[in-house]
């Protein structure tokens, strides 16, 4: 009878010791480069990362992520300080969506690319990835790499810090603020990132059509513009400086899977 425990951990030991003895090694080079990486074992967990990586998470190297599930932890020390755990859904749905995405490279063997807005009180991070297999030298799955892209919206930095939305200058003050739905904020927010109408669509999952729509007939409407012309609520939007007076939960989570 086949002992189906024992060959799980001596598979789990083969995988340990090439992760050990080669994935590891073989990333020690780039951690301290201006490189956003992180790669992971087959549980999720964490093996090696960049410095620039692990500094969003408010640690100095990779030893102190080695072993978690970065946004996981993040959360459970999140859900000690929040009066209300209803906050913490659409992190714990951009989590799964990423679990998804993981479980998916391993599975098909196959490069995923995808957008991540993650806002959290310290920063946000706005950033392209990809998520990519790491195979042994028998062709086998043993781990996941994922390369990120910052945004250039943001000057190519990780962290949106808050005072950027926070700015006490009555100068700066946006009189009359309009009350935007969560689906109406990801389009505007989307839009100052750069994305054209057919691109957010497709972040967001649903037509172009709605997108146009949602701008003409709703948030035009909220800053005294008509139709769906994107460039002129753009330049609305800078000129009471709409973006500087928001708080960072007003951005919401979004990791969306991009199709090529």
């Amino acid at each position: 009878m086949v002992d189906l425990r024992s060959d799980m951990k001596e598979h789990n030991v083969k995988n340990n010791d090439f992760i050990q003895n080669y994935i590891i090694p073989s990333f020690l080079g780039s951690i301290k480069e201006k490189i956003l990486f992180s790669v992971y074992d087959l549980e999720g967990r964490i093996i090696i990362a960049s410095d620039m990586f692990c500094r969003y998470f408010g640690v100095e190297d990779y030893t102190q992520l080695s072993g978690t599930i970065p946004i996981k932890e993040k959360l459970f020390k999140a859900s000690h300080m929040v009066e209300n755990p209803n906050d913490l859904k659409p992190y714990e749905d951009m989590l799964n969506e990423w679990e998804r995405i993981r479980q998916k490279v391993i599975s098909t063997e196959k490069l995923v690319a995808y957008m991540n807005i993650a806002p959290f009180p310290q920063g946000t991070a706005v950033f392209e990835a990809n998520h990519f297999p790491i195979w042994d030298t028998t062709g086998k799955v043993v781990a996941t790499q994922i390369l990120l892209h910052g945004n250039n919206f943001f000057f190519d930095s990780l962290l949106l810090k808050n005072k950027i939305f926070q700015n006490s200058s009555k100068v700066h003050k946006v009189v009359d603020m309009p009350t935007l739905s969560d689906l109406e904020f990801k389009i505007i927010f989307l839009m100052v990132l750069g994305f054209s109408q057919s691109e957010i669509a497709r972040l967001l999952g649903i037509s172009r059509g709605t997108i146009a729509s949602k701008i003409s007939e709703q948030i035009g409407h909220k800053f005294d513009i008509s139709g769906a012309n994107s460039k002129l609520l753009m330049k609305k939007l800078i000129e009471i400086n709409f973006f500087q007076s928001l708080p960072f939960n007003m951005i919401p989570p979004i990791l969306k899977e991009l199709s090529y």
